[in-house]
């Protein structure tokens, strides 16, 4: 299914001009704190809150699959730098899993960006869900999110003949 399908009739076409609305919210976001125009940690919550709603609930918090897919991404793409070295406890407990992710985590720490990783590898092949461009984001992302943590990659573990 493509989202552009969803935009055939009235409310259709409202929640894509939403989505579209807040990824450029988002994105802008990402940009003034990878400019350091804004301070990451009062955003921190609210990012670790996109993440999970992408990652860890299959439902994606009711949005469109790759609406939340790239909003997240976007935030990845940006701000990698402050995500990575956030290791604050954000003061949350529970509330801050999804239905995927249930090891306890009180923000972004090791065990939770290695599930992202891995999520995100998982949705780089669903070729029902989102198009070309979104996967290899998304492969990207489960990338850069495991060398950074020093994992093996499945690029990394295949042969030549591959």
């Amino acid at each position: 299914m493509n989202d552009l399908t969803i935009g055939s009739n009235k409310k259709g076409a409202r929640r894509v001009r939403e989505e579209f609305r807040w990824r450029n919210f988002n994105a802008f976001a990402a940009r003034l704190i990878k400019h350091r125009l804004v301070h990451f940690a009062p955003l921190s919550i609210y990012i670790l809150w996109q993440f999970r709603d992408t990652c860890e609930d299959p439902d994606y918090a009711g949005a469109s699959p790759a609406f939340m897919l790239n909003t997240t991404l976007d935030w990845l793409d940006s701000t990698s730098e402050e995500l990575f070295a956030d290791t604050q406890d954000l003061g949350i407990n529970g509330r801050s899993l999804g239905k995927l992710y249930q090891i306890p985590s009180r923000g972004f720490d090791r065990p939770r960006w290695l599930f992202w990783a891995k999520r995100f590898a998982e949705l780089s092949r669903d070729e029902r869900m989102f198009d070309g461009p979104t996967r290899r984001r998304a492969a990207g992302a489960a990338e850069k999110i495991m060398c950074h943590f020093g994992e093996a990659t499945d690029s990394d573990s295949r042969t030549d003949g591959e």
